[in-house]
């Protein structure tokens, strides 16, 4: 699946001014086109340097909820990359964890959930415990059931048996239990990004258009070094 998500970028300089400038821009994007969003919404790495994002949506439900407007682009853009990679299952294993309440705190967290969804095993569509409890009975053979004793036996307390000694649970119509393999915490902060997905870039700014805003910031910075007016002197 391709998972795209779509966000309000604004200018966070020009919001503290009173301007509200923004964008909507979609992940997974390119260098070039986060320029150009840059650029319209007045980013220019001198002038204004400071963007957030606000109104996440995502065609993957359940976890834009999760994204905070801090969050760096490049992230998103990462993470976007990483659950496009995934197999049906895996988005689904992704989902519920999410909807548990795990890994959920921020994109960095996503993004480590992302990188270790096989820490987790999601049994799609097991939603009840005489369900499950059939499933470790039958198919797993996890106990052995007589012919004679099978129409008596209660497969939900024996489904509800096994969920609490496996600390599982069901959320997002399905059956969630750690698999035992380790969750490593393999993302620490942009800096493990790809090269490949680092997307947030200034624009490119000619000698002109940098002369140009360099001559702002000093007519900015004169103006608030000027001396206020003594209180009660006319000017002459």
């Amino acid at each position: 699946m391709n998972v795209t998500m779509t966000a309000r970028l604004f200018n966070a300089d020009k919001i503290r001014e009173g301007e509200v400038a923004g964008i909507t821009v979609e992940f997974p994007t390119t260098k070039e086109a986060m320029q150009e969003a840059l650029r319209k919404i007045g980013v220019d790495g001198i002038r204004c340097r400071e963007v957030f994002l606000i109104e996440h949506d995502s065609n993957l439900s359940g976890f834009c909820h999760c994204i905070n407007q801090n969050d760096p682009l490049d992230e998103l853009n990462y993470l976007c990359r990483l659950l496009s990679d995934m197999t049906d299952t895996e988005l689904a294993t992704f989902r519920a964890v999410v909807e548990y309440g795990a890994h959920n705190g921020s994109a960095a967290d996503l993004i480590n959930l992302a990188l270790n969804v096989e820490h987790y095993d999601f049994y799609i569509g097991v939603d009840n415990d005489k369900e499950l409890g059939h499933i470790y009975a039958d198919e797993m053979e996890d106990i052995e059931i007589p012919e004679d004793v099978r129409p008596y036996f209660d497969f939900e307390a024996y489904g509800r048996k096994v969920r609490e000694e496996d600390k599982g649970c069901f959320v997002n119509d399905g059956y969630l239990i750690r698999s035992g393999v380790e969750f490593k915490e393999r993302y620490h902060g942009p800096k493990d990004i790809p090269p490949e997905h680092r997307v947030f870039e200034y624009p490119k700014l000619n000698i002109r258009e940098r002369m140009a805003a360099y001559s702002e910031l000093s007519g900015r910075a004169s103006q608030r070094s000027k001396p206020a007016p003594e209180p009660g002197r006319e000017d002459r």
